[in-house]
């Protein structure tokens, strides 16, 4: 019965040469289909029972018609869009509906290097953060922290600075070594996947240490880093409860290669990070998708004053701000934002430079074009502090302001950005970006031998 529905299938697919593309595609599912289940309802007859998936491998003919109708839908499948992922899932009968990373054919979910990375953010090798329901004195605590954050932590409101620097000798083993540094890690999933990826054993595993190592190489030496040096990795959050809880993560494994520390990193234009950093060996600094303040369109019902209606009647300031709204450049400008962004000011950029030592990298991602630019600009005005990582000057691994719109008319100066982590394994918002179809500008600088006091 299953030569004779295999036979049906080739005769009738010689007749849909006439047809187009799309339209041969869907009439050869149907054939397929139509051939399936023919052999199903004989299978049913004769067993009495229906078919399973043990069923039709067992029986070759069978397993022919199966492959034939896998191999229809996925024919039959809408092709994915300019720059979507090419990944087919034969359980939806679709392609993956994210956006690929800049210059590759898959997202960071599908692709093969990240496969581990994926699981790991998804909470995968014990990664779960028991959530902490303490109640300090002085106010009520969040506790959902589980749930996606609705709003972006004011940096202004938490003035307090750490009482000492943390002890970082019992927080982490070795008490020597390079460190990582993720500043804003919120949940600290990325620092927890950096983390388990370094002491992973499996030899084909690109672990996060062997990454850093390559990237630190200096660059006329061509990147060949073996990773051999015990690196650590850092986590610091302003919000108090998403810390904790990721530390009682950390603290909760066997290996202390990571922790993590509530600290307003911007305070005194940077001061509390140095403090933070004090007494780490940091070759590494991360600034991933920091809070953007100002550069969406949230703060514009009190954005003109009030004003008089032909009439003598007020007009409310929302009504007025809707007639004469800012531009997203004027609203981005505004002090009362500039404040809150963490390089906001130069003056934080010259911190940073004075943490990290010569030959150490500074790494930063956003998904806001004028934030990525602020932060760029930031760097460059500590002059000859920082210059572009080798990788900005690879055409496999940069592009230019047109490979991602987002910087119109040239802003960006023809600058370049990287088309993907460097480290191998995503953030939780770079995975968002993808579903959403958003570009992510990167950057990686290196500090170079320039003493500042």
């Amino acid at each position: 019965v299953g030569t004779m529905s295999c036979g049906k299938l080739q005769q009738a697919g010689g007749e849909l040469g006439e047809l187009e593309a799309p339209q041969q595609a869907q009439a050869a599912l149907q054939l397929a289909l139509a051939a399936l289940d023919e052999r199903g309802r004989l299978f049913e007859i004769e067993q009495g029972r229906r078919a399973v998936s043990a069923d039709i491998f067992a029986d070759t003919a069978y397993a022919v018609l199966h492959a034939a109708v896998k191999a229809a839908e996925c024919a039959a499948a809408k092709l994915p869009p300019k720059c979507g992922c090419q990944q087919y899932i034969a359980r939806r009968r679709r392609y993956c509906t994210l956006r690929a990373q800049t210059g590759e054919k898959f997202c960071s979910q599908h692709a093969a290097d990240a496969e581990s990375a994926a699981r790991l953010l998804t909470g995968g090798h014990g990664s779960t953060v028991a959530l902490s329901h303490t109640q300090p004195a002085g106010g009520r605590v969040k506790t959902n922290i589980g749930r996606r954050m609705k709003s972006m932590t004011d940096p202004l409101a938490r003035p307090t600075p750490l009482a000492a620097p943390p002890a970082w000798c019992a927080l982490l083993e070795p008490a020597t070594g390079p460190v990582l540094v993720d500043v804003g890690c919120a949940k600290g999933r990325f620092v927890q996947a950096l983390a388990a990826s370094s002491e992973s054993r499996h030899p084909r595993a690109q672990t996060a240490a062997a990454a850093c190592a390559r990237l630190l190489t200096p660059d006329e030496a061509g990147g060949d880093g073996d990773g051999g040096e015990h690196w650590r990795f850092v986590g610091v959050e302003i919000f108090r409860q998403l810390a904790e809880a990721a530390q009682e993560w950390a603290a909760a494994r066997t290996e202390r290669s990571a922790a993590f520390v509530c600290a307003n990193a911007g305070l005194n234009e940077g001061a509390e990070l140095a403090r933070v950093c004090e007494g780490l060996d940091v070759r590494c600094l991360c600034l991933q998708f920091p809070d953007p303040w100002g550069a969406h369109a949230a703060e514009q019902r009190k954005a003109n004053p009030a004003e008089i209606a032909p009439d003598g009647s007020p007009v409310a300031a929302a009504d007025s701000a809707a007639e004469h709204p800012l531009s997203a450049a004027e609203r981005f400008a505004k002090p009362k934002f500039k404040r809150r962004r963490l390089f906001g000011s130069a003056s934080v950029a010259r911190t940073v430079a004075v943490i990290l030592p010569p030959g150490a990298l500074f790494y930063a991602a956003s998904d806001v074009a004028a934030v990525a630019l602020e932060i760029r600009d930031a760097l460059e005005a500590v002059n000859g502090a920082f210059v572009e990582h080798r990788l900005h000057r690879d055409p496999a691994a940069c592009g230019t302001d047109t490979d991602l719109p987002g910087v119109a008319d040239g802003v960006g100066g023809g600058r370049t950005w990287l088309r993907r982590t460097p480290f191998g394994i995503p953030t939780e918002r770079e995975l968002v970006c993808e579903i959403e179809w958003r570009p992510v500008y990167r950057m990686l600088y290196r500090r170079t031998e320039l003493s500042l006091p």
